[in-house]
């Protein structure tokens, strides 16, 4: 296998994770909204039920559409030398990759975590924490997506590549 292909099932793969974990965490937005209603003690208007969970669904099928359309543009675009598969612009690819799973990692998981926050009737530090937690895997998710290359750098140096 050439490592195109490798890199686009791997994309298409994350795409259809991004899916998988869309369609399981449609609950958690159900189960959030009705626990915000019991702790405001009012009730919740259809819309924003139907407004957040169809957000929430055509944000997340329109990035796997993206990471797919990018996985497809891999099979048709790249060239077919095998010798060039670890050039320096693969590698920023791919530690953009891992950013990108961090990021979109916490976006999943924030707002259960801050949606625990409210509920309890002091501040627990664990739910503190977790919010922490979550926000930074954020800012480094976004950090390794927007600085690529000096992280590239830094890790040839770690390598003693430099």
């Amino acid at each position: 296998m050439v490592i195109k292909q490798i890199t686009a099932i791997t994309l298409r793969f994350l795409a259809l994770t991004l899916l998988i974990k869309l369609t399981l965490n449609i609950p958690m937005i159900l189960m959030f909204l009705s626990s915000y209603e019991s702790y405001m003690q009012q009730d919740i208007p259809i819309f924003l039920y139907v407004g957040l969970i169809a957000s929430f669904v055509i944000v997340g099928c329109i990035s796997a559409y993206l990471i797919w359309k990018v996985s497809k543009s891999i099979i048709e675009k790249a060239p077919t030398n095998t010798e060039s598969w670890m050039s320096e612009d693969n590698q920023k690819f791919l530690i953009q990759l891992g950013g990108i799973y961090f990021i979109v990692n916490a976006l999943v998981y924030l707002p259960a975590a801050i949606g625990r926050l409210p509920n309890s009737q002091h501040i627990v530090f664990e739910n503190t924490l977790s919010v922490v937690g979550w926000l930074i895997q954020l800012l480094i998710g976004i950090l390794i997506t927007t600085r690529a290359t000096h992280w590239h750098k830094l890790l040839l140096k770690l390598r003693s590549r430099t």
